[in-house]
């Protein structure tokens, strides 16, 4: 018994654990509902989840370094680098390399704008990326009339095809999420974010640069955010509003996943479990023919309990380690009361 107490207290303490409850509960309820095919269901819902985990991903990097730091570009980028792509691509005819270097062209230019009017202008985040968005916004109204380009052949077929029955965006997405992870995890790049995540001032005074991290977080959110734009319209054809549902649940999925919307502790595994529950979500409100507001009271309900029964340390980082040396320390640093934050630190408070 006390073995059993044991490991449910370790396995409490697992960010991402109980989206993946979530997750697997609504499986089960589909398959028995609604007699789905159980390998079927998932795969399905795992390629779908594929392109709102590269935009959680980027937000991820984004919201971990802290600041009040967030991308509410991404729709918008979504979209952009799509049209673009397609409109290089001009269905085939054109250059599918050229193609992808634009749209990803698209993401970097945006980060750039909204890097600069963060840090030179002063604005805050929230505003300046929903700027860049609104201006990115315009100019897909403008070019509307390219929403008539289609996709290339291979590209659709790349992104819709299977390996081994599995999906093969699901496999890429996989790829760049252990790339990620990596760099979060395993680089002075990634400790970095998390320390400036925790205090950008001790960051600042342990010899790194918060302004060139931040700046990393917001090119890795645009970058992904156009790669997710471009798999998406390749997939499911271009549309003036195929960002839009990825605003708000790029922040949700990060959320559910079990990282600090506060910043200082990232959880990639957690995008991984919190955009399947939330395709689940969809998939179980369809199968049950509600409405589409009872899907959003549906979702917003699971989510709600969710965080409820993670504790609050998922949602507002009240939790969590504590962080070592914070007062009372020898230095510079200890009459303000922040001390250098050591970089191992940032390893324990970041796990996988």
């Amino acid at each position: 018994m006390t073995n059993l107490r044991s490991l449910g207290s370790r396995l409490a303490r697992i960010p991402w654990i109980w989206s993946a409850l979530g997750a697997v509960l609504l499986w089960l309820a589909i398959v028995v509902f609604a007699h789905h095919n159980p390998g079927g269901t998932i795969t399905a819902d795992l390629e779908i989840g594929s392109f709102l985990v590269l935009v959680g991903l980027g937000q991820l990097c984004v919201i971990s370094s802290g600041n009040g730091n967030i991308d509410l570009s991404i729709p918008n980028v979504m979209t952009l680098s799509s049209i673009v792509a397609l409109t290089v691509g001009a269905g085939g005819r054109g250059s599918t390399v050229l193609a992808l270097a634009c749209g990803l062209g698209i993401g970097l230019c945006v980060a750039t704008c909204s890097i600069f009017c963060i840090f030179v202008l002063g604005i805050p985040p929230f505003v300046s990326t929903l700027g860049m968005g609104l201006i990115a916004q315009s100019v897909v109204l403008v070019r509307e009339e390219d929403l008539r380009n289609v996709a290339p052949a291979s590209a659709t077929q790349f992104v819709t095809s299977t390996v081994f029955g599995i999906p093969t965006i699901v496999l890429l997405v996989l790829g760049i999420t252990l790339l990620l992870a990596l760099l979060l995890h395993r680089t002075g790049f990634g400790r970095g974010v998390f320390a400036v995540g925790q205090s950008r001032r001790a960051a600042d005074r342990s010899g790194l640069r918060p302004t060139a991290i931040i700046a990393g977080c917001y090119v890795i959110s645009s970058l992904l955010a156009a790669t997710s734009g471009m798999a998406l319209a390749a997939s499911t054809g271009p549309s003036i509003t195929l960002g839009d549902p990825y605003l708000l649940i790029s922040v949700g999925t990060v959320v559910l996943g079990g990282s600090l919307i506060l910043g200082g502790r990232g959880n990639v595994t957690g995008i991984w479990t919190a955009a399947l529950l939330l395709n689940l979500i969809v998939t179980f409100v369809y199968v049950l023919r509600f409405s589409v507001a009872v899907e959003d009271i549906f979702e917003g309900a699971v989510i709600i309990a969710v965080l409820s029964i993670g504790g609050t340390s998922m949602s507002l980082g009240t939790a969590g380690p504590r962080r070592r040396g914070v007062r009372g320390t020898d230095g510079p640093s200890a009459a303000s009361g922040e001390a250098a934050v050591p970089l191992a630190t940032m390893e324990e408070s970041a796990g996988l």
